[in-house]
């Protein structure tokens, strides 16, 4: 007798997907149903800040992509247990700690390669980067790389600190979840999600300001052509002036 192989399922077009407006809470009515469009709905709905959550302790592209994938089966087949006392967000943000915290135990004493140590938070984002800056105009190749440069210094930086201050970090300054979203999240008071932050965004000013003092003399540069040609008008002028003596 032949086995039946079940298909894969399709991924849906987002013009097939549920609109922004519908809560969370219907949902999950419709994920527990079986419904496979709410199921995606979320999964899409949610995928960079979970992920970012899971980045943050592993540290590592890969192993955060599988604890990802771990912790929605995980979430997806208790879906009975979200009693929506909580947001859904908060719900699966706690389940991705947990599993990532487990994986990261269960991974002490394995090295990960520095290019693995560091992800783009930008990369996820639902809207595409744009050449173009705020004021809509086009932005140059120089400009486009001195931002990477700023912005790979700064999560360089974000990535070198301790498990406790980075989630809270990445949580309330990247993803922008309230205080109470973060401390219910990490199971951590109010108070202490407020101190990790301020202490965070304290270590980065220093780290940062310590990285940039060398290149502190560089800024503003007004030297070589642009210096000799300032100096030839202001003479010129004050020579024809009659403040200064003809050269002899």
């Amino acid at each position: 007798m032949s086995r039946k192989v079940n298909k894969m399922p399709q991924l849906h077009q987002e013009s097939d997907l549920l609109a922004d407006h519908i809560s969370d809470h219907v949902l999950v009515a419709r994920a527990s149903s079986g419904d496979a469009i709410a199921f995606e709905t979320i999964v899409r709905r949610h995928n960079q800040a979970l992920f970012r959550a899971a980045h943050s302790i592993v540290a590592d592209f890969a192993i955060a992509q599988d604890t990802l994938q771990e912790a929605y089966i995980k979430a997806f087949t208790h879906l009975d247990s979200f009693q929506q006392k909580s947001s859904l967000k908060t719900w699966l943000t706690r389940i991705v700690i947990n599993t990532a915290l487990n994986v990261k135990k269960s991974r002490e004493g394995v090295k990960t390669t520095s290019h693995d140590t560091v992800v783009d938070l930008n990369q996820y984002s639902e809207v595409n980067m744009s050449l173009k800056n705020d004021n809509g105009v086009q932005q140059k190749p120089d400009q486009l790389a001195e931002q990477e440069q700023i912005k790979q210094l700064l999560q360089d930086e974000i990535y070198q600190l301790s498990d406790k201050y980075r989630t809270v970090f990445i949580l309330r300054e990247v993803e922008q979840y309230s205080v109470a979203e973060t401390a219910e999240s990490l199971n951590i008071s109010q108070d202490s999600v407020k101190t990790r932050t301020l202490r965070a965004k304290s270590m980065l000013r220093d780290k940062l300001s310590r990285k940039l003092e060398p290149f502190m003399q560089e800024l503003f540069q007004f030297a070589g052509k642009n210096c000799d040609l300032i100096t030839q008008k202001v003479l010129t002028e004050l020579h024809q002036s009659g403040y200064l003596n003809s050269p002899k």
